[in-house]
């Protein structure tokens, strides 16, 4: 069964199709089971409840009220309306197709259970401009969409509902920050040096999917908050002691997105962080670097100030000015000594290989879902935005025989 998607594009198409399956007596959930990604079919409870959510949401982010949805459709009252986005009433053709237009919403967004809607579910670590994130979150998305696709497609549960911190507020001061990245530290035994267990432990113990990817030059990567399972993005051409601070920076958002929303975009280089960064990056210095690791790597460095600060920042894996904060704050090095800063601490010591594309599980289930005949290679190669010829590669990069040419 070959996976395919109907693009905004398809609009026209779809509502003549629509009209025409209607027209012969059918209902709408024929339709919707013909055209959406669902990978197991939808009772028509769920169809109707899943339709009446996406009403209320493509609703809610025009900032209507129900009496203002109610108006602009030419229905008499507003009853009608909460009816149909608790699910309790069908949406006859027609409506249908007057709510896709009223709403500005393609038809997929009301019928695929599997698009990813959820308003303000990415926050960015970037060094440029907001405008660099909209082509990486479509791409994202599709990523994001695609995973949630094989997972029902190959009967496998969603992850446990992440509970998050609590405790953590944007009162709270930059030591408790850094307390809570120690306890992390601490509880999930992590060694010497954590970054090497940090994303084994992050994927194992909250269920987050890591995805290495190739972003655009200037963004470090992003979290995706969703009730479905929490995603961060990695762009895997940057070293790895900055991959590692984006996955705890972005691993303390997941944590703390309830009580502190993070930005859309957090420009890092900015030198006016909000206190949800400055706490970020507390949390994330002592996950990292944990001071009753970092006397001990200082005490074993030798030769220059600079020289042993990025020996402490190759042992931990972090960037020199990671390192060179960490010394001060715990009074390892004096904060008067600029002639450390002004000599530089970029580190050059690090051969630049990029790891795997993605992630081994997501491409296990590609490999599976192409080997059981339930996705055409073309399909794997679209959803993954890669010629297929790459497909075989990034199998191939992760330990997988090639099911294509089997």
């Amino acid at each position: 069964m070959e996976v395919c998607q109907q693009s905004a594009g398809c609009y026209l198409g779809l509502i003549i199709r629509l009209r025409l399956i209607l027209s012969r007596n059918s209902c709408i959930i024929r339709f919707a089971r013909s055209i959406s990604f669902c990978t197991m079919p939808l009772t028509n409870d769920k169809l109707h409840r899943l339709i009446g959510e996406r009403i209320r949401m493509a609703r809610e982010a025009k900032s209507w009220t129900q009496e203002n949805l109610a108006e602009a459709m030419g229905i008499t009252d507003r009853q009608t309306i909460s009816t149909i986005e608790g699910g309790g009433r069908k949406v006859a053709a027609d409506e249908m197709i007057r709510f896709i237009d009223v709403l500005g919403r393609p038809l997929n967004y009301f019928t695929d259970p599997h698009l990813l809607v959820e308003e303000n579910a990415f926050s960015y670590r970037a060094r440029r401009d907001e405008t660099d994130t909209e082509t990486f979150e479509k791409q994202s998305k599709k990523l994001i969409e695609a995973n949630r696709r094989l997972r029902a497609l190959l009967g496998e549960a969603p992850p446990p509902t992440f509970s998050g911190l609590r405790g953590l507020t944007k009162a709270s001061n930059i030591e408790y920050a850094e307390m809570v990245g120690y306890r992390f530290f601490a509880n999930w035994d992590l060694g010497d040096p954590p970054a090497k267990k940090l994303r084994q432990a992050i994927t194992e113990r909250h269920q987050v999917l890591i995805l290495e990817v190739d972003a655009p030059d200037g963004i470090s990567g992003a979290a995706c908050h969703l009730i479905d399972g929490d995603v961060i993005l990695l762009n895997r051409n940057e070293p790895s002691y900055r991959r590692n601070y984006t996955l705890g920076h972005e691993f303390f958002h997941l944590l703390t997105w309830q009580d502190m929303p993070p930005a859309r975009v957090d420009l890092d280089a900015s030198d006016k962080k909000t206190k949800v960064e400055q706490l970020a990056d507390a949390f994330t210095a002592n996950l990292l670097v944990p001071s009753t690791l970092l006397k001990r790597a200082w005490d074993k460095t030798e030769g220059s100030s600079r020289e042993r600060v990025l020996q402490v920042a190759k042992h931990f894996d972090v960037s020199g000015i990671t390192a060179y904060w960490r010394l001060v704050n715990c009074h390892h090095l004096k904060d008067a000594n600029q002639s450390v800063l002004k000599s530089g601490l970029s580190r050059t010591d690090e051969r630049q290989v990029a790891p795997p594309r993605f992630e081994k599980n997501f491409i296990r289930r590609f490999h599976r879902a192409i080997d059981d005949g339930r996705m055409t290679a073309n399909a794997a190669a679209e959803l993954l935005e890669l010629p297929r010829e790459e497909l075989i590669s990034v199998f191939s990069e992760h330990g997988f025989s090639d099911p294509i040419n089997a």
